[in-house]
């Protein structure tokens, strides 16, 4: 099958408005039969998905999903459980590291993101709900909206007035926030467990400085060509060619012949993406997850990942 694609920045209320123009009934023209979206925003791109829904044209999204039940799969991280896996290696760190030692005591500094966001509170229910399970362990939660800034500021307040163990960033930017807040107040990062979910580039190069010491990078250069295969896959099989909720999809299942790409073959790294099981979302439609990869000094320079990719004022 022949494929066309067309890459387009969707936002908002503008993006059913651009649907109209491009007139998906006429995509034929183009040879256009389906959309991949990374919506920037899940539920005000409900009306473009129904739009494509009525001519007809298949929608797979991929990173952020849209809550409609027209979507035919949509592929991506699961932040819950990347909540609980660091929230993992921060009990493995209070167990083995900090007095008494064998038990679990300490105190933990959470930044989170934005209150309310789905992303956000997946990550912290996750984060949370193992430190539940451990009753001497002191969890303290400050927001940083996603914003190194303001979780500079934050973390701040905290680490004057309490004696923190370990540092937990719901993204990387606040991860590098706390660093410098650290650094502000005169004290050694190292002194410190901290982990975080992204493993940006200054995340990577935090990690090499032993200033951060792990974080849950997503696997974000599979996303879009499992997609794309889904979506050709559909296009030529029928829908009994997705993945379905019960389903673990491995590598071995999905037959993508990768290039090398920017100086990096990503797909020799399958174990990034694979497995992901298959569940169905709340708003009826199958979820691939997709795992992530626990980045550490031992790791951090690693092709694949994507913040290693030599890309041209990055």
């Amino acid at each position: 099958m022949k494929i066309t694609v067309i890459s387009v920045l969707l936002w908002k209320l503008e993006t059913i408005l651009l649907l109209k123009s491009l007139k998906l009934d006429e995509w034929w023209i183009w040879g256009v039969d389906g959309l991949v979206i990374g919506a920037v925003e899940s539920t005000a791109l409900i009306p473009a998905v129904e739009y494509a829904k009525e001519h007809n044209v298949p929608v797979i999204t991929a990173n952020v999903d849209i809550y409609s039940p027209d979507v035919l799969l949509y592929i991506g991280f699961l932040g819950f459980e990347s909540g609980k896996i660091l929230a993992e290696e921060i009990v493995k760190y209070l167990r083995d590291e900090v007095e008494p030692i064998g038990e679990v005591k300490g105190t933990v500094l959470e930044i989170r993101g934005t209150m309310g966001s789905a992303t956000g509170e997946d990550r912290h229910n996750g984060f949370v709900s193992v430190l539940d399970e451990y009753p001497e362990v002191r969890a303290i939660t400050v927001v940083g909206d996603w914003d190194m800034a303001q979780a500079k500021t934050a973390a701040e307040t905290v680490l004057r007035a309490y004696e923190v163990d370990t540092i937990y960033g719901d993204n990387g930017p606040m991860a590098m926030g706390a660093v410098g807040a650290i650094e502000a107040l005169g004290k050694n990062p190292q002194d410190y467990f901290v982990a975080t979910i992204d493993a940006l580039p200054e995340v990577l190069e935090a990690i090499g400085e032993g200033k951060i010491d792990v974080a849950l990078d997503q696997p974000c250069p599979f996303y879009t060509p499992l997609a794309v295969y889904y979506l050709v896959e559909f296009l030529e099989k029928g829908e009994e060619a997705l993945p379905k909720p019960g389903d673990i999809v491995t590598a071995e299942d999905v037959n993508i012949e990768g290039k090398i790409h920017q100086g990096v073959d990503i797909w020799a790294h399958d174990e990034m993406w694979a497995p992901a099981p298959v569940v169905e979302t709340e708003y009826g439609h199958p979820w691939m997850q997709t795992r992530g990869i626990l980045v550490t000094k031992d790791n951090y320079t690693l092709e694949s990942l994507w913040a290693n990719f030599e890309l041209e004022e990055w």
